[in-house]
């Protein structure tokens, strides 16, 4: 028996000022099928901690109202800054909660090569453990995240999900210095993006210790470099092969772009910083204790020297490299070359039996016929 569960924000404030997707405090629950059972419906409402006194069935059940911490404390991994924020900004979560598997599933894919492959993130539940803390991986972490959340809730206000955000207009009507295009159109509201993705991540660690600054920086890192990669789009207007105007927007880069250039900056500028001795609690390089990193997006900053991630270590949340797949071919220069993602430690090798559809052919009406293909493959896996 289907169900389709929604949690629907009751009718926003429109006023300025207001949380990301506020509501007056509370959550309509809507249940759209009249085929659900009375006793199902019973079970979904006792699971939000609230139990009706009677049940009506429509197409769509009259109302039950709660407030959001109920919703809040049924998402695993907050620490209690964020469990206000949600409070404040319940809407907003499925953003946050987007954005947050969009940036894990951005560092499975840049790291699927190195020993230590992002696998340990949110393994748990959403918004579980990071990378060692203080490493350069723990670095690459939070500034991917960072930046997944800010693309996703940037999204989410474009399309106008939210009443109280909605398109940058803050440059319409503003021409180019030369002339030549003017700017116009719906371009995407990345300042509030940023702004919900610092305040929802800021909330993990609100101390001033070594960590926390570290972690910080790192935050901002994501969403500067979705900003200072925003891609302008534009479209003429006028007859037919002149461009009489042309009128311009930003709109996001594709998050497969950003996650290569935080992985450039993982590789090469990643720098190594300590806390300052004197003054505000601040970093500064590790070999020059009056130069503070950049924030202009070109840096992530690490405070301690990263584990070899050979062996499993659950404490710290590393799995080793034991059974992982390697390349054999030791003139490669690639990180998962068997003698470097096994540590020394030595591969077995095996030869399995690939098939898949091949070869496939439409037919008229209606059906597809493909042949089946097949090869043998040589694995190496780490011992």
């Amino acid at each position: 028996m289907l169900a389709m569960y929604r949690i629907i924000p009751q009718d926003n404030y429109a006023e300025e000022n207001v949380p990301l997707g506020a509501s007056r405090g509370f959550l309509r629950f809507c249940i759209f099928d009249m085929r659900i059972s009375k006793k199902k419906l019973r079970d979904v409402w006792q699971y939000l901690g609230f139990v009706p006194v009677a049940v009506v069935l429509v197409v769509c059940v009259a109302s039950v109202t709660f407030p959001p911490r109920i919703i809040c404390t049924r998402i695993k991994g907050l620490s209690a800054q964020q469990m206000r924020f949600c409070e404040k900004n319940p809407a907003a979560m499925e953003s946050i909660t987007d954005g947050y598997h969009l940036g894990v599933d951005e560092c499975k894919y840049q790291f699927r090569k190195r020993r230590w492959n992002c696998t340990s993130l949110g393994s748990k539940h959403t918004f579980s453990s990071h990378a060692v803390p203080g490493t350069k991986e723990s670095a690459f972490t939070h500034a991917i995240i960072s930046a997944g959340i800010a693309h996703a809730v940037t999204l989410a206000c474009t399309k106008g999900n939210y009443s109280n955000c909605g398109c940058d207009l803050s440059l319409k009507g503003v021409r180019s210095s030369d002339g030549s295009w003017i700017w116009g159109g719906c371009s995407v509201n990345i300042n509030r993006g940023i702004e919900v993705a610092d305040a929802f991540l800021d909330g993990q660690d609100t101390s001033q210790s070594d960590i926390a600054l570290m972690n910080k920086h790192n935050n901002r890192l994501g969403g500067q470099v979705m900003r200072n990669n925003l891609v302008r789009e534009c479209k003429c207007h006028g007859t037919t092969s002149f461009c009489t105007v042309q009128t311009c927007w930003y709109r996001l880069p594709p998050f497969r772009a950003l996650g290569h250039r935080l992985h450039e900056i993982y590789s090469r500028n990643t720098v190594k910083v300590k806390r300052a001795d004197v003054g505000t609690p601040s970093l500064v390089y590790k070999d020059d204790k009056y130069t503070k990193p950049k924030h202009d997006g070109t840096e992530a900053v690490y405070l301690i020297d990263s584990p070899n991630y050979c062996e499993r270590n659950l404490t710290k949340g590393i799995l080793g490299t034991k059974g992982r797949t390697c390349i054999k071919d030791i003139s490669d220069q690639r990180a998962d070359v068997c003698d470097v993602m096994c540590c020394g430690r030595g591969y077995d090798t095996r030869i399995v039996n690939r098939s898949w559809k091949c070869n496939c052919k439409f037919y008229w009406c209606c059906y597809v016929r493909c042949k089946s293909c097949s090869e043998k493959a040589v694995l190496h896996n780490c011992k």
